[in-house]
């Protein structure tokens, strides 16, 4: 008859006990790891994520983006926050800041913040715009709260497409610019960036221009 050892029976016990305790620390380590690099993931800056071909990315001041749908305007980035205005599937809005959490400022065709998921490339228009020669650039020297219109055609009353404020770079069709006059005498120049329209250009007769020479 064989003698059964007095310590195998608590070695056993000991070897699926350190085995349990094994799997369990093996558990918590991946649950750790797991956690860490989440925790990871949501320390680091958000970026806002495009829809189709949109990239919000540095250098987006001055562009034209349209909307895929209707949307509000809102004082502050928030939804809980003061609605501006509504905004028509495909209304071209003019772009104020490179955006942060999800929104993104306009200055054009009113002054907020919209969420940049319902943003797509303006069609036709430069984003960004190529290099031109120094000749086509301008600088707004307009000081004006509301910036200046850019408008579908020579005149006040044609469609808004887009806005620019002082400070901002706008590219003439052509260098030197025709000017065309509205009934009030006033100046209105041709641009094709940041989008495609025409802009009062000012008084020339009285040296009161709305724009100058880029630096």
């Amino acid at each position: 008859m064989k003698t059964k050892s007095h310590w195998a029976m608590p070695v056993a016990l000991f070897a699926v006990g350190l085995s349990a305790a094994g799997g369990l620390n093996l558990s918590a380590t991946a649950v750790t790891n797991s956690t860490t690099d989440s925790s990871i993931q949501e320390s680091q800056p958000s970026s806002i994520q495009p829809q189709g071909e949109l990239l919000l990315a540095q250098g987006l001041v001055g562009q034209c983006r349209a909307v895929n749908q209707r949307i509000f305007v809102y004082a502050q980035r928030s939804t809980t926050s003061q609605t501006i205005r509504t905004l028509a599937p495909n209304e071209t809005v003019t772009l104020a800041d490179n955006g942060s959490a999800g929104w993104i400022a306009i200055n054009a065709p009113a002054t907020g913040y919209i969420q940049a998921q319902y943003l797509k490339p303006c069609t036709g228009a430069n984003n960004p715009p190529p290099a031109q020669p120094s000749s086509l650039c301008r600088v707004v020297t307009y000081r004006g709260s509301e910036g200046l219109a850019i408008r579908s055609g020579p005149n006040k009353t044609g469609t808004r497409v887009g806005g620019i404020r002082l400070g901002d770079r706008v590219t003439l069709a052509k260098s030197p610019p025709d000017l065309t006059y509205d009934s009030d005498r006033r100046a209105w120049v041709q641009i094709t960036a940041p989008v495609a329209g025409w802009i009062s250009y000012g008084y020339p007769s009285s040296n009161s221009l709305n724009v100058g020479r880029c630096p």
